[in-house]
């Protein structure tokens, strides 16, 4: 049991490590594909009994699940901005062809 929960636990580090890039490199058509098994493989992990687990491991998911979580924000901040943009050039563009 306890190197089953190591092992996902070190799954879940390479995965998150591999999602951290993503959003670096701009990828998010992949990594909306990804993050749908990275929290279906961090629910799975919660349902474990960690009392036997590595600390440090943890530790380290815990730290990489963070800046996981500051790159959404991030991205969904850009989005917004952009949906505003294509909001405000419709709007232009209506105006001018009333006009």
């Amino acid at each position: 049991m306890l190197s089953d929960v190591k092992e996902q636990i070190q799954a879940l580090l390479a995965l998150n490590q591999r999602l951290i890039a993503l959003a670096q490199q701009d990828g998010w058509e992949v990594f909306s594909e990804e993050i749908v098994e990275y929290t279906q493989r961090m629910k799975a992990l919660c349902a474990c009994d960690f009392s036997q687990a590595d600390a440090v491991c943890l530790a380290q998911l815990l730290a990489e699940a963070a800046q996981l979580m500051q790159c959404i924000p991030a991205r969904l901040a850009m989005l917004q901005s952009e949906i505003a943009a294509l909001r405000k050039s419709r709007h232009s563009a209506r105006a001018y062809a009333v006009s």
